[in-house]
């Protein structure tokens, strides 16, 4: 599997790439974390500046690292910082990714290769979902509650 990096925009295969979070100006929106692909070029800076905004500590890093914990449940899939407010985590969250060389985030979001044509139907799901924010999977569950109720309605009237 072949991953682009957020930078440079090469693709390179995934074991070669970083993942890690970046901050992200949006034009009109606050500024955000969101999870970045860096290639080795592109690796050294990126967790350098982010490094340096959550050393900084200002308002937007607390938000946008706040949010960004809560929406890849950081505390659950590293459980050591399970218990650290928001600064320790977002530090916390920095070394990791700094110490495991960017690979620590990977298995996170970028599932084993096979693991999608291996599982089934309910754990193919499961990837999907976890790489949506969580609005968009109450949808789609609703979305199939809805899709069930309508079949067994047509289906009782046949």
């Amino acid at each position: 599997m072949n991953l682009v990096c957020s930078n440079c925009i090469q693709s390179f295969p995934a074991d070669r790439m970083h993942v890690l979070p970046g901050w992200v100006e949006v034009p009109g929106e606050p500024g955000a974390f969101a999870i970045t692909f860096r290639c080795h070029g592109c690796y050294p800076a990126a967790i350098d500046d982010t490094e340096r905004r959550v050393a900084a500590w200002d308002d937007a890093t607390a938000a946008g690292m706040t949010r960004f914990i809560d929406l890849w449940d950081v505390r659950d899939f590293l459980p050591e910082l399970a218990d650290a407010n928001d600064r320790e985590a977002a530090r916390g969250l920095v070394r990791i990714v700094r110490a495991s060389d960017g690979k620590a985030l990977l298995p996170r979001v970028v599932p084993a290769p096979g693991a999608v044509e291996a599982t089934g139907f309910l754990e193919r799901i499961s990837i999907f979902s976890s790489s949506l924010r969580r609005w968009k999977v109450l949808l789609w569950c609703l979305a199939i509650v809805l899709a069930g109720l309508y079949c067994s309605t047509v289906l009782e009237r046949l």
